[in-house]
């Protein structure tokens, strides 16, 4: 079987030790992503962003970098953070993941690109809806966009394709010989009707080039607006598309046990919404991949804190550096310096 795994965005955990065992988290990445699929019909394709990494002790942004968090989150920070010029941060991600990963056949490591650049900028902007901040949900599928250049532009032909970003932990392992690749199907983390979850996804190439090139296709999602249903009285927990001539969120309302003090949350213009509305568009059925994926901070989320966050970001270190705060909503978004 010819396979490719395409590892994409910030590297931000993957080098550094995980609290429970001491281990480096690209171990945990090797053992459960690359070692069960590695032999000489393996290719690695990476797309890696300059900022945001961990690194002997430190999380590295570049020079000309902004600091990013998003909704306040301590747990997206690390402790202690370095400024080096982007050409030291490029020369320690390529010499790292060139040591660690093999069959790679493509590694960019991506510094200076825009979001506003997108035609679909000014868009998610204007748009009212909500569910990501425009760069981020940008600068993520501008990566994968890149390794679906790479991979088409290479001439090869797959019969299985595993998208995956840096890090995250994993409870399992791929083996792809063990999938069925089909077209009516992808593989992923898991769904809730139309919101498909995005921590990886795996398919034959056709399938996989159709989510790879969303970055084409950004802010489609709009004309399809969508909430989060949170229901305090039956429990429900859903992602609903209504009818905006009888829309449930008026009064609170549940429309599945009818009662009120619900919660609705926009999350039309998230990458969750974008993958699953896509899948419904292509006739293709999201299944579940069979392996539990977390997202590995750089500190528990339980311990999250805004008091923790400004003690971080007090450090002489990184005094005069440019902070954002994002937040669901792509419009908003807090900037000051450091």
């Amino acid at each position: 079987m010819r396979k490719a795994i395409a590892i994409h965005g910030n590297l931000r955990t993957f080098l550094m030790p995980m609290r429970e065992n001491g281990s480096p988290l690209y171990q945990n990445f090797l053992d459960s992503v690359i070692n069960p699929n590695l032999d000489a019909d393996l290719d690695v394709y990476i797309s890696a962003d300059v900022n945001d990494f961990y690194y002997d002790g430190y999380q590295y942004y570049t020079e000309e970098s902004v600091i990013e968090c998003t909704n306040n989150n301590s747990f997206r920070l690390y402790d202690k953070i370095k400024i080096v010029p982007v050409d030291e941060a490029r020369e320690i991600i390529e010499r790292e993941l060139r040591r660690i990963i093999p069959n790679v056949k493509y590694l960019n490591v991506i510094h200076g690109f825009e979001a506003s650049s997108h035609p679909a900028y000014e868009k998610l902007l204007n748009s009212g809806m909500a569910g990501a901040g425009a760069e981020p949900l940008i600068n993520q599928n501008h990566k994968i966009y890149d390794l679906y250049k790479a991979i088409t532009e290479s001439k090869e032909k797959y019969d299985a394709i595993l998208r995956v970003r840096f890090d995250c932990i994993y409870s399992g392992s791929f083996d792809l010989n063990r999938y069925n690749f089909h077209d009516g199907v992808i593989y992923t983390p898991g769904t809730k009707t139309i919101f498909c979850f995005d921590w990886y996804m795996m398919g034959n190439q056709r399938n996989m080039e159709i989510f790879m090139s969303l970055y084409e296709r950004i802010g489609y999602t709009t004309e399809y607006q969508v909430w989060l249903l949170e229901c305090t009285g039956c429990g429900t927990r859903s992602v609903e598309d209504w009818d905006k001539e009888k829309n449930p969120r008026e009064g609170n309302i549940c429309p599945f046990c009818k009662t009120t003090g619900s919660h609705f949350s926009d999350i039309t213009i998230s990458s969750e919404h974008h993958i699953g509305r896509q899948a419904i568009l292509s006739g293709i059925s999201p299944s579940y991949g069979g392996v539990h994926v977390a997202v590995y901070r750089y500190d528990e989320v339980s311990n999250d804190s805004v008091d923790k966050l400004e003690r971080i970001l007090s450090s002489e270190e990184i005094k005069g550096h440019k902070f954002v705060n994002y937040s669901v909503d792509p419009k908003s978004k807090g900037e000051r310096i450091l």
